[in-house]
């Protein structure tokens, strides 16, 4: 659907009609940059953050261990903490976004012979 949309937009003069383009996308890699830091907004915003953290926190184990039970392996809780901590402290200086796990994309894998790779 986007590459016929792009096929139309270029091909046609949509933007001369009104339809609103986006026009060129730069390339590359976005830059690494230190966030601002404003006491004021941290603290505001610390109560929903932390609690955003725990809810992906806990649906990351709670994925792991419902496909670690099914391959009769054991995960480690505060591993999975640590490595979802440390992955959304770099997004933050070089534009990401926070990540966590998923349980249908943990499906899709593991229903396509998805292994790990330790």
């Amino acid at each position: 659907v986007a590459a016929i949309a792009g096929i139309a937009v270029y091909t046609t003069t949509l933007s001369a009609r009104g339809v609103a383009i986006v026009g060129p996308i730069k390339g590359g890699l976005p830059p690494f940059t230190v966030p601002p830091f404003d006491a004021g907004i941290w603290f505001e915003l610390l109560p929903s953050a932390v609690l955003i953290a725990l809810v992906s926190f806990i649906g990351s184990v709670s994925t792991a261990q419902t496909f670690a039970a099914k391959n009769r392996e054991t995960i480690l809780p505060d591993q999975e903490l640590i490595g979802q901590g440390a992955a959304n402290m770099l997004a933050a200086f070089c534009g990401g976004f926070p990540v966590t796990g998923g349980f249908s994309r943990t499906e899709v894998d593991l229903q396509n012979a998805g292994k790990r790779s330790w």
